[in-house]
């Protein structure tokens, strides 16, 4: 009897900045970032203290029993927490790849990244709760972009968005991640359009954001005047990818775990006792490292750890779990299958996407 792939999270230098150094962290706040970024939040300190007894045994352990060869094994408990622990998190999104996996169309989809400027991104470092608006605002430009090009008004886009904080270097950097389909579905038939104006999608969203922020009385109406007057779309910028093919599983399972990743990997981070600073290297695909001390690094911690109930991924359109539910009704009372929405070509004219900045 052992165990199944014994995790050793202990023995890794994030552990051990957590254990010996949040507590003290804490205490300080107040004096230290309580006017900048307002007060701590009891998810974050619940939130690491139940990373510190995650994966080891001597916190908890579940037997687990074949019942066909009766070979059994231990299996240490884990905190599923967000954000702070990285191995829960990359768990939950395998598990958010293999559902998207299954919900999304056999039909073209893209994968859209929403940006912001810098000059917002301390708003929603102070208040989490403005990612709600970040989302939604998304959404709703790339819905009114399809129905300009396309000049349907009754049509219905689908999209899974997800809201992410972190850079590859672990700052303070809030983004939206989503895997849009590039059309519109009407009577069952998908209306694609052929290309993507990114510049004018990013147009839409900047009003959207700036309009659902001077309602929630976050900014005046003059800084809303001039951010809207600045050239370059004011620092707000939209990526667009290239076609993903639904019916391709991989790929979209891939793009979902990518769009759902965690923030932190413990072989990326090395703690420096000596100068007490913390390295954050940036991994494969970017180049690089950056040391924070440990305060600081410990703060950015506290502002990519969402809030109680915080949902990071939303469903819209034909992906929203209304929508899904009332065509499985209507499939069941109806006893018929499962409409196959058909592809047909858009009817106005396209333009090549933008480059990215």
């Amino acid at each position: 009897m052992g165990f199944y792939r014994r995790r050793h999270p202990e023995r890794s230098d994030y552990y051990r900045l957590l254990e010996s150094g949040f507590e003290a962290f804490a205490r300080n706040w107040p004096e230290d970032f309580e006017s900048r970024y307002g007060f701590l939040r009891k998810e974050v300190q619940g939130a690491v203290f139940a990373f510190l007894e995650c994966g080891i045994p001597e916190n908890g352990v579940a037997r687990v029993r074949c019942p066909g060869c009766g070979h059994d094994f231990f299996v240490a408990f884990s905190c599923r927490t967000r954000v702070v622990c990285p191995s829960c998190t990359t768990r939950r999104s395998l598990l958010f790849g293999e559902k998207v996996r299954e919900i999304v169309h056999p039909l073209n989809h893209r994968h859209l990244t929403f940006t912001i400027p810098k000059l917002l991104r301390a708003y929603l470092r102070r208040n989490r709760r403005l990612g709600k608006l970040l989302l939604r605002s998304a959404w709703q430009a790339w819905q009114e972009y399809l129905r300009k090009r396309l000049r349907i008004r009754a049509g219905m886009s689908g999209g899974i968005f997800c809201l992410q904080t972190h850079g590859s270097l672990f700052n303070f950097h809030p983004h939206v991640h989503a895997l849009v389909l590039p059309g519109l579905v009407r009577e069952g038939r998908f209306h694609e359009l052929k290309g993507c104006s990114a510049t004018a999608v990013a147009v839409s969203f900047r009003s959207r954001f700036l309009n659902a922020l001077q309602k929630q009385e976050v900014l005046d109406g003059d800084m809303v005047e001039r951010l809207m007057s600045w050239d370059h779309n004011s620092g707000f910028n939209v990526h667009a990818g290239k076609p993903i093919n639904g019916a391709d599983g991989e790929a979209i399972e891939r793009q979902a775990r990518y769009m759902s990743r965690a923030p932190l990997s413990i072989e990326r981070i090395h703690y420096h006792a000596d100068d007490h600073s913390v390295t954050v290297d940036g991994g494969k695909s970017h180049a690089g490292s950056r040391n924070w001390s440990v305060p600081e690094f410990f703060a950015l911690l506290a502002a990519h750890t969402p809030c109680r109930y915080e949902s990071l991924v939303t469903y819209y359109g034909v992906y929203s779990s209304s929508h899904r539910g009332k065509c499985m009704r209507e499939n069941r009372e109806e006893r018929v299958e499962e409409t196959v929405v058909e592809a047909v070509p858009a009817t106005s004219a396209s333009r090549h996407p933008s480059s990215w900045a």
